[in-house]
């Protein structure tokens, strides 16, 4: 029986190596791809929400009435006007990369806790 029946390559080892390891950059250079794609999309939307929050500060602050009302509105229109201005300047592909090195600091915690969501998202999803 030949090593091809039996179902064994009749590739060298090395060459096997080699093609194993081209296979598993072309999976992560997809990665990269997707997730920097991912998070020009997060960037958008959060500048797009950013302004909303602040829009939505500005018709709060035009339509509130004087006195403790008014400036109960005034304190939480100040709110969202900060929250939007973080939402417009934040830019998010900063903070993957920042998540990335928390991942690669602790990788047993990140397993962890990444199985935990899992779970947790499974236990939600199947109620």
């Amino acid at each position: 029986m030949t090593d091809v029946a039996r179902g064994q390559s009749t590739r060298r080892p090395d060459q096997r190596d080699r093609e194993n390891e081209t296979s598993t950059d072309q999976v992560l250079d997809n990665i990269r791809e997707t997730a920097s794609h991912a998070a020009e999309k997060v960037n958008a939307a959060a500048a797009s929400v950013g302004g909303t929050l602040r829009g939505a500060a500005q018709t709060l602050r035009d339509k509130s009435p004087s006195g403790a009302v008014g400036t109960a509105a005034d304190k939480v229109a100040g709110g969202l006007e900060r929250a939007g201005s973080y939402l417009e300047r934040q830019d998010f592909s900063e903070l993957r990369t920042e998540l990335e090195n928390l991942v690669r600091r602790y990788p047993l915690e990140a397993l962890a806790l990444g199985l935990g969501a899992g779970f947790m998202l499974a236990r939600s999803l199947r109620r």
